[in-house]
């Protein structure tokens, strides 16, 4: 008898998350929708993770790999590992921390069965405490078509590609893969790169992924000032930048948004290379490398215009 191939795989890096991953599997073995794998791939953690997993193993569904040595550490690496293991049609790169709508599986496939479609997104929301999320039933879905023309503003945050927020057809993918040195933002980038090559999907208006928030996310490990993920940002911006002079879709609100984004992240060298990508004459040169450097000495007079106008 011939082993049954899964329709999905879904694609798990974790890395110390063993107080989570067990409500994280639970909400895909709660799926409405059940044709799929899940490939777990460890990126090194030494916690109790694999105890964890022992009875969810049980499942064949289920498998559980170490990333091997020749990918690089880190969630994108061990992403791309867990890719070379997927037999399945569709691709979900999955957070071990998250938590999936029930119906989220089942509602995607319908969209994906036709075979014009790529991927397939949909609304995400962010949680803090498991015990309060609820359930809305996904009825009179809204179904919008998304394109190379919307780039832009996948790019700028107005249509956000969070990883777990999409589902992807893997012959779409081709060669592609997430960048090693890139651990945050990773998605942003990859995702970018995607969309660009003129992929076409559609997208979902309903939430159908919760995103918890805790203090070891990458978002609060941005936020706490490492330097590997700081780097990583860095790069990422470089490539995004890089695309946009290529598909020639640098335009005003572009060039603030990455300048804006060097100004958040106090990085030099992205405005460094926004501004060699540019079409800048040299007194806007200039004027925007001045403007970095006296922006944390004018920055304290914007705050308090800012109270000023909401007193």
């Amino acid at each position: 008898m011939n082993k049954k191939i899964p329709i999905v795989s879904i694609i798990i890096a974790t890395y110390n998350r063993a107080e989570f991953i067990d409500t994280t599997l639970d909400s895909i073995l709660n799926q409405t929708y059940f044709n799929y794998e899940v490939i777990i791939v460890d990126d090194g953690g030494d916690d109790n993770t694999r105890e964890v997993l022992e009875t969810y193993l049980k499942d064949s569904r289920l498998k559980f790999f170490k990333r091997p040595k020749e990918y690089p550490k880190g969630c994108p690496g061990s992403r791309n590992f867990g890719l070379s293991k997927a037999q399945g049609e569709f691709i979900w790169f999955f957070d071990d921390d998250d938590i999936a709508h029930p119906d989220l599986l089942e509602n995607c496939i319908t969209e994906l069965k036709n075979i014009k479609n790529d991927f397939c997104r949909f609304e995400r929301t962010v949680f803090y405490d498991f015990e309060k999320i609820e359930f809305e039933e996904p009825t009179n879905l809204k179904i919008e078509n998304i394109s190379k023309k919307d780039l832009k503003q996948l790019i700028i945050g107005e249509l956000p590609f969070n990883s777990c927020q999409v589902i992807w057809r893997k012959a779409s993918l081709g060669k592609e893969h997430f960048r090693g040195d890139i651990i945050y933002a990773d998605d942003w980038e990859f995702y970018s790169r995607l969309l660009a090559m003129g992929l076409k999907g559609v997208s979902i208006d309903k939430i159908l992924l919760f995103a918890r928030k805790h203090p070891g996310s990458a978002t609060h490990k941005y936020k706490s000032g490492n330097k590997k993920i700081l780097n990583s940002v860095i790069l990422a911006n470089f490539s995004v930048i890089d695309l946009v002079v290529e598909e020639n879709l640098m335009d005003s609100q572009l060039f603030k948004f990455f300048y804006r984004k060097a100004l958040f992240f106090n990085s030099y060298p992205i405005v460094k290379h926004l501004i060699e990508k540019s079409d800048l004459n040299f007194i806007n040169r200039i004027k925007f490398k001045i403007g970095f450097y006296a922006y944390p000495a004018i920055l304290p007079i914007f705050k308090i215009k800012s109270k000023l106008k909401c007193s």
